[in-house]
């Protein structure tokens, strides 16, 4: 299943980018994501941040979690923080702004990536923008990978809609394929 694939590519690198357009359903593909992988995950919302609040968001999810303050090394303290974090922890960055070489994002986003596959903890983002090119060659294509927002199987859907509380006859008279067919597929749902 698309959530299963996803799974897979999580199991070999640090980083899975989910992007696409603008109520495809990237936030509910995450919650999918994190609740399949049954671990403890940290859920951080970027909506209508700029790239510069986006940082300072990354800064504040990192001392929340990991009970310290930013440092005056950045790079040092981040690789502390993420020390802290409890191994298998899953982020989830959702609806990251663009992200763009040589800004600071971009760096932070790289390091971050680093320092989180040194302690084993993973991070799926979501965002409107796939990732620059070279962000994701970091590492030789072994930390981050970047994928448009898949479109759902049939039993993902009622997956979604069951994780959601809907009662278990709601996919009677043929529900599912006009689900389907409005939402294109897209985990929208």
């Amino acid at each position: 299943t698309t959530v299963y694939n996803c799974l897979q590519i999580l199991n070999n690198v640090t980083l899975v980018a989910i992007y696409g357009e603008v109520g495809s359903g990237k936030t509910q593909f995450a919650l999918l994501i994190a609740n399949e992988l049954r671990r403890p995950s940290v859920w951080v919302r970027f909506r209508g941040l700029n790239p510069a609040q986006a940082c300072s968001r990354i800064n504040h999810a990192l001392a929340t979690i990991s009970h310290t303050d930013v440092g005056t090394n950045w790079q040092r303290w981040c690789r502390h923080a993420c020390s802290l974090i409890p191994r298998q922890t899953i982020l989830v960055f959702d609806d990251l702004p663009r992200v763009q070489m040589g800004e600071l994002l971009f760096e932070s986003l790289t390091h971050l990536a680093r320092s989180l596959a040194a302690n084993n903890i993973q991070l799926v983002t979501t965002s409107a923008f796939d990732f620059p090119a070279e962000l994701k060659r970091i590492d030789n294509n072994t930390l981050i990978s970047a994928a448009e927002i898949p479109r759902f199987f049939d039993d993902e859907i009622q997956e979604l809609f069951r994780l959601h509380g809907a009662p278990h006859d709601f996919f009677r008279e043929n529900r599912l394929g006009l689900l389907a067919s409005l939402t294109r597929r897209h985990p929208t749902l």
